[in-house]
């Protein structure tokens, strides 16, 4: 038998060593793995039949059932380190767990943002950084990076939390010339294997290029030939990343920007044109050299007058010299001869007139202006092949088209950094007006623009910031307003579509108590009124007492202490102490029974919990009392009312006042005689009874007896040795009281005292009243009387037993 009693022993040892191994096979749990977003609720149960099943979640226990097959309970996933599982009861001893594998997640937000590090020959290194928002579990982030649409690189968080985490995971590459417009992104994904299958997080793409100085895309000619009065565009042909920035001068003085063409209207003399383009990373210059001749005599002398006649001696009137017109509107001039002429004309090519004779006053009208490069000529025929002109100052304007404001680096703004914003003016003409950036009503920058662009032309102003906080959102705008000359009507400034500033900063705290309360089972920490200034919006972080707790749960009685709020966005984080107080209702955790001392003070015998402190109210028998000390009449039942703002309770009890005993007499004196009985009583009262008890000398002839509530000392025969002082004690937990006896022998020749023979004088003259009413009631009975004779008052009578009276 002992093999047998060993192998017994070896499976209870088996049993008792490990739980998990122990559970039977027929246990079943669903779903045995749980992988879900934080937040949702999932159905979770285990079965096994005949055996004691208690379900636990969060290490608390939720049901307990004997004898059931299944136990089922839907849970809210609001914590990341859940767990939940099954305990079955084997024995009397020993019980068997198994544990639902949960995972609960929270797909990020990802962002990709990248910055060349510096430029080597025809390679720029660049640093992409993918930064991952709230990801959860930490452990199963996976970081995926694209070049092209094709896996570039992998990256796996190192974290082994639960709860959510930011992360950022950083690439370096170089990119060639020949590499332009290659195509990043980044993708972050929680991978739980083949179980759940989630959908990646994508990142915005980047278009990413080398960079490089400014170079000419093709040879240019050096020099450009042109008549007199001639239209000519000088085009600068340069490539770069950044894309350059042109600039065109001539005599060094800056004529025209931010554009590579050079529009030139009636170029009348020869000059050297300069176009220079820069980047951060360098600059290229391009020379022209523009040579200016006079047209041929055959080039149409009718339509273009010689230099020598435009300068014969005639006097023409403009009227108006100068005209600003509006793109489209009509314009009328009149040319008038102050001398004699043959004739007059206007040569121009919208609505022009012949020459007509015998004419000195002519007009130029244009119902709709649409040509661009109008230059209208009055001439004059003084004969003999003399002529004369005089052209009119036209100016031909068009308000833009649009006006808008764009940072030239695309994304957020970061507080401290310096960016630029660009406002591009569209179709606007001429290309001389006035650009200023405001903030709101603020003026930041005024900047003239003063090319020399009749057509049409996109102009473009820069304005570098360095964005504060509170420039968060703040409407920054531009307006470009002509420059027409005081000859020019007062136009409106065109105002740009506003700029809303998107600046990022570190997450602060604004107004946010110190301290705080809430109501348990109601007041989570996401209630906690906090307000928070964060541009990207913050994750916040609870700890409490250092260890992270969920804002989701209510809070209890017993979590009220000194927690920290953490506030964390992809700029960095804050924190502030907060120190929570958790109120609940009134409660008593009391006696049914209660004792006081009488002439005790007053004193609350039961006090409630409760948060904040609940005010307390006696009843007796229904009636609201107030009390400054007990006393004998005031034992009974009470009741008490605990009230606060959450909740009013109630509880009875039974109250009895203790005081000391007393005695009903006084101290005493009693004589006694030589050989005499006597009896000593003793009784007091007091609560609780008390117990009383005789103090004296004892002697052989007393007794010591209890009656009820009396302590009794009887004397036999007393004797000389009985004299003394006998005390009566009487005691309880409240007190002692004595009372004194004392027995004195009576002397002996003092007779028998007066008082006793009244006594025995009374008791006789009792006992002969009574013997002559009997006698009188006996003889009225018999019929007999009794006559006196006058003449002999002392005669006795005699009577017989026939009744007979004798004299």
């Amino acid at each position: 038998m002992l093999p047998f009693r060993m192998l017994g022993l070896f499976f209870l040892t088996l049993l008792s060593y490990g739980a998990h191994s122990t559970c039977p096979s027929e246990v079943f749990l669903h779903p045995p793995v749980i992988i879900e977003e934080y937040g949702r609720e999932v159905f979770i149960n285990c079965s096994r039949q005949n055996v004691e099943m208690s379900l636990w979640v969060g290490g608390e226990v939720l049901k307990n059932l004997s004898g059931r097959a299944l136990i089922q309970h839907r849970i809210a996933l609001t914590e990341w380190n859940l767990t939940a599982e099954c305990r079955i009861q084997l024995n009397d001893s020993h019980e068997c767990i198994k544990a639902f594998d949960i995972t609960v997640y929270n797909n990020p937000k990802v962002i990709l943002s990248i910055k060349p590090e510096h430029t080597e020959g025809e390679e720029t290194h660049y640093e992409l950084k993918c930064d991952v928002i709230d990801a959860a579990p930490a452990q199963n982030l996976k970081v995926t990076w694209y070049k092209n649409d094709q896996i570039f690189a992998n990256n796996a968080s190192s974290e082994t939390t639960r709860a959510p985490v930011n992360e950022s995971f950083t690439l370096r590459f170089s990119i060639s010339k020949g590499e332009n417009n290659t195509r990043f992104r980044c993708e972050a994904k929680l991978d739980f294997g083949a179980v759940n299958q989630l959908n990646p997080v994508v990142s915005q793409e980047h278009n990413v290029s080398a960079l490089y100085a400014p170079e000419l895309t093709k040879n240019h000619s050096n020099e450009i030939r042109v008549y007199q009065g001639e239209n000519i565009i000088l085009t600068c042909e340069v490539k770069g990343n950044p894309p350059p920035v042109f600039y065109w001068t001539t005599n060094g003085t800056i004529i025209f920007e931010d554009t590579n063409k050079l529009e030139i209207i009636q170029q009348n003399h020869s000059a050297i044109y300069t176009c220079t383009a820069t980047n951060e990373l360098g600059n290229v210059t391009v020379e022209i050299n523009v040579s200016v001749t006079e047209k041929p005599e055959d080039a149409d002398p009718a339509a273009t007058p010689t230099a020598e006649a435009a300068a014969q001696d005639c006097s023409l009137i403009l009227t108006p010299s100068e005209a600003v017109v509006r793109f489209g509107e009509p314009v009328e001039i009149n040319c008038a001869a102050v001398t004699d002429v043959l004739g007059m004309g206007w040569e121009v090519s919208v609505a022009g007139k012949g020459f007509q004779q015998h004419v000195k006053n002519l007009t130029w009208k244009v119902e709709k202006l649409e040509e661009w490069k109008v230059q209208p000529i009055c001439y004059v025929s003084l004969g003999e092949d003399k002529q004369c002109e005089a052209k009119p100052n036209i100016t031909l304007y068009k308000i833009p088209d649009i006006v808008s404001v764009s940072a030239v680096d695309h994304g957020p703004m970061i507080e401290g950094r310096e960016y630029q914003l660009r406002c591009d003016i569209k179709n606007v003409a001429p290309a001389q007006l006035q650009v200023k950036w405001y903030k709101g009503n603020e003026t930041l920058f005024t900047e003239d623009k003063k090319l020399p662009i009749a057509t049409p032309f996109n102009v473009s102003s820069h304005f570098n910031i360095t964005p504060k906080r509170s420039d968060n959102g703040s409407v920054i705008r531009c307006e470009a307003e002509l420059q027409l000359g005081p000859k020019g009507p007062a136009l409106h400034p065109a105002a740009s579509t506003p700029y809303i500033a998107n600046v990022q900063y570190k997450p602060l705290f604004k107004a946010c108590p110190d301290k705080y309360k809430g109501t348990e089972g109601k007041f989570t920490l996401q209630e906690f009124p906090c307000e928070i200034d964060a541009n990207p919006p913050t994750s916040i972080n609870w700890y409490h007492n250092g260890k992270s707790v969920s804002s989701y749960e209510p809070l209890k009685r017993t979590d009220s202490g000194n927690y920290m709020a953490e506030i964390v966005n992809i700029i960095g984080k804050s924190s502030t102490p907060v120190s929570i107080t958790i109120e609940y209702g009134p409660s008593f955790s009391c006696k049914g029974e209660y004792e006081v001392n009488e002439n005790g003070a007053f004193r609350n015998l039961c006090e409630p919990e409760g948060v904040p402190p609940p005010s307390i109210t006696w009843f007796k028998h229904e009636n609201m009392i107030s009390l400054q000390h007990w006393t004998k009449e005031d034992s009974g039942e009470y009741s008490l009312k605990a009230t606060n703002p959450h909740g009013t309770v109630e509880h009875k009890f039974n109250l009895t006042v203790l005081y000391a005993p007393e005695f009903t007499d006084g101290n005493t004196t009693v004589e006694f005689i030589q050989g005499g009985n006597m009896t000593l009583n003793c009784s007091a009262v007091g609560n609780p009874n008390p117990a009383i008890h005789w103090d004296y000398q004892p002697c052989r002839n007393l007794k010591n007896s209890t009656v009820g509530r009396y302590k009794i000392i009887t004397v036999t025969g007393a004797t000389s040795n009985n004299a003394g002082v006998y005390k009566c004690v009487a005691t309880n937990k409240v007190g002692t009281v004595t009372r004194s006896f004392t027995l004195v022998e009576k002397d002996k020749t003092s007779g028998t005292p007066n008082y006793l023979w009244l006594i025995i004088l009374l008791m006789i003259t009792i006992i002969i009243i009574c013997l002559i009413v009997l006698h009188r009631s006996y003889k009225k009975k018999q019929g007999r009387y009794s006559f006196v004779r006058n003449q002999d008052p002392t005669a006795i009578p005699l009577t017989t037993k026939s009744g007979a009276v004798h004299a």
